[in-house]
């Protein structure tokens, strides 16, 4: 269902303006079809085999989320000063750190919610979980204008709601489809929310003036803005990768890890630089977005393997659904699955690269603090091989 409102609030307009804007030539759009529909069918199909591929027989994880109240009001505490980091007058390097710590509180409040959902509740718990979301919603709604962190505590909660109150599933699923229908419309307009949150009322409109049905309207034949656009991003790179006949074989993944790890005011500029490789073609990224548009996840996947992309959309979905398949059985799991869940729409409108810079965040940075609390289980008996109870 994320999947399904995101293509048709986000990238189906973007695609009908490739189709009529006279800055597009129509001819982009045979590879970028191409890519868009097997992406996505492979999407689909991985996480369809990751959940119906069979338990481990031996040992996996597990967390003792009973125990983790201190853990998450740490994390949640610590995703606070994002807050304070985005608003003052910082550097594109402090931004980046100030994400890392926003990230944290994200763990925070994923492992809040898996701990509710167990029924281990307390006070201190319901604390976390509040101090957690609200700088979320804070940077969201005031500092920024994020549709990321928006759609991040809507899909989270709602979730959580779903796996809570299983009666009202059905209902809560409802909501989630108009919640973000509506959602969908209105991030249309995105620039003049962003315009009325950064500026206030210095000359520009109030979001209340803001015509969100013209806006709609006029996504489907003119999406395209000055900084480009990021659907129309992906068909000039994906055209550029074919005519040149210039792929990165999935470097831009380390090219990723060295821009979040390794930090320039230690080792230097020249020397991250120097670590970057060169076989992704970042003058062609940086000339198309401009610093503000995203190539989104179908260029990273043509630009890797060329029509054989679509694998690691494969992966990706067996991924998800691996995780799915478990979080029935583990914490563990189901904590990766939430914390995960909101980019599963990312990897298509913005780019793989987010993702995987979560689970790199998580793997590298956040489970040696929580390795106390990881326990192994194993469901499968082995001398009948049938499922033991948990």
């Amino acid at each position: 269902m994320i999947i399904g409102v995101m293509s048709l609030t986000q990238l189906l307009p973007q695609l009908t303006t490739i189709y009529f804007h006279p800055h597009y030539d129509n001819a982009l759009l045979y590879n970028l079809l191409f890519v868009m529909l097997t992406c996505n069918i492979a999407l689909v199909a991985g996480y369809e085999k990751g959940v119906r591929s069979s338990l481990p027989t031996k040992t996996f994880w597990d967390l003792n989320i009973e125990k983790m109240d201190i853990p998450i009001l740490i994390l949640s505490l610590l995703g606070t000063l994002a807050s304070f980091m985005f608003t003052g007058k910082v550097r594109n390097a402090d931004w980046v750190i100030a994400s890392q710590f926003q990230s944290l509180g994200i763990i925070g409040l994923s492992l809040g919610l898996v701990k509710a959902y167990k029924g281990y509740t307390s006070k201190l718990l319901f604390f976390s979980l509040i101090i957690s979301t609200i700088p979320l919603g804070y940077f969201a709604f005031v500092i920024k204008g994020s549709r990321n962190n928006a759609f991040l505590i809507l899909v989270m909660w709602l979730l959580f709601l779903a796996l809570k109150a299983k009666k009202y599933r059905i209902l809560i699923a409802k909501c989630f489809l108009g919640i973000f229908l509506v959602g969908g419309i209105a991030s249309l307009s995105i620039v003049e929310i962003r315009n009325e949150v950064v500026h206030g009322s210095d000359g520009l409109k109030s979001v209340n003036e803001i015509n969100f049905i013209d806006n709609f309207k006029k996504a489907f034949t003119d999406s395209y803005t000055e900084v480009g656009m990021d659907l129309g991003n992906a068909a000039e790179g994906i055209d550029h990768c074919y005519k040149k006949n210039e792929y990165n074989f999935g470097l831009f993944l380390w090219n990723g890890f060295v821009y979040n790890y390794v930090p320039r005011r230690i080792v230097g500029e020249e020397v991250k630089n120097g670590l970057m490789s060169d076989l992704q073609d970042l003058t062609v990224v940086n000339r198309l977005c401009k610093g503000v548009t995203c190539m989104t996840g179908y260029y990273d996947a043509f630009s890797a393997f060329s029509y054989l992309g679509f694998f690691l959309y494969f992966i990706i979905g067996y991924f998800y659904g691996r995780c799915f398949k478990l979080a029935q059985f583990s914490s563990f799991y189901l904590f990766i699955y939430i914390f995960l869940l909101n980019s599963s729409a990312i990897v298509m409108t913005h780019g793989i690269q987010l993702m995987v810079a979560r689970v790199e965040f998580l793997f590298v940075l956040v489970l040696p603090f929580l390795f106390k609390y990881i326990k192994k289980i194993c469901l499968i008996d082995k001398t009948s091989n049938e499922v033991l109870e948990y």
